[in-house]
């Protein structure tokens, strides 16, 4: 089975096997709903590269699926796609599960997208080929064939997958992030994380509150200031300031634990 990495916006990279089914009956590739959006384009590209490669035009109807409840728009889930059908229609025979990711450029060549390598990988029986930038799908599929290496899990760029979300030890920063970005989030998104709070100088606005009693209880909420705001002795916050204090502390605390 082939898996890859869902790269998505506002969303954690997930690692997910493209499932891909083969029936007999007229000609036809069909993709799930959720890469429809992006990849019904690139179907006759993938006729064209399996016809490279030796296909016939046998009857066979190609079905590809991912588990995923959203509209898929990264470009890197094309080589895992190519490399799956390849699998399923039996012009390809792997001995390993195989971790793939990557996407065809105008000449056909591959490009991968930026991550480094964590030291070990969580997920014992995966394996992958070296990456190289601008080789050819034929390298590639030799290099999976052959001699494909345990995966070490992929780690990406947290900044290229969260535009503009600020974060602090890869929790979201609920306070520095702009609330317009924090609405881009998904709910299941801050369900997989922490939220770190850093609860200091003024109130979370009105709207963040808001916001926060919207979303699902997430793992934890990072408590980093339970003083007054004006952190002065004597103090010199209105009554109205400390009360205000008191009930967002006492909100987070019950947010905190569901």
């Amino acid at each position: 089975m082939i898996f890859t990495t869902l790269l998505e916006p506002y969303r954690y990279p997930k690692i997910v096997p493209i499932e891909v089914t083969v029936l007999r009956g007229a000609r036809r590739l069909r993709l799930a709903t959720p890469l429809r959006r992006k990849y019904s384009n690139f179907v006759p590209k993938i006729w064209n590269i399996m016809a490279k490669l030796g296909y016939q035009k046998y009857l066979q109807k190609i079905y590809i699926s991912v588990d995923f409840d959203a509209p898929l728009i990264s470009p890197y889930y094309q080589l895992p796609i190519v490399v799956a059908i390849l699998e399923a229609v039996g012009m390809l025979r792997l001995r390993h599960n195989i971790y793939s990711i990557g996407r065809f450029m105008a000449d056909y060549s591959l490009s991968y997208p930026s991550h480094k390598t964590s030291e070990s990988s969580p997920f014992p029986g995966l394996f992958t080929a070296e990456l190289e930038q601008g080789e050819k799908l034929e390298q590639y599929l030799n290099h999976i064939h052959t001699a494909p290496k345990e995966l070490l899990a992929p780690v990406y760029p947290l900044n290229e997958l969260f535009p503009g979300i600020t974060f602090k030890e890869n929790q979201i920063d609920f306070c520095k992030t702009p609330l317009s970005l924090l609405k881009r989030v998904p709910d299941t998104t801050f369900q997989e994380s922490s939220i770190s709070i850093t609860y200091r100088h003024k109130p979370l606005s009105e709207q963040k509150t808001q916001l926060l009693q919207t979303l699902p209880h997430a793992k934890l909420v990072t408590l980093l200031h339970t003083v007054c705001f004006c952190e002065k002795t004597p103090c010199i916050c209105s009554k109205a300031e400390l009360a205000l204090h008191s009930e967002q502390l006492q909100f987070l605390k019950e947010y905190s634990c569901p």
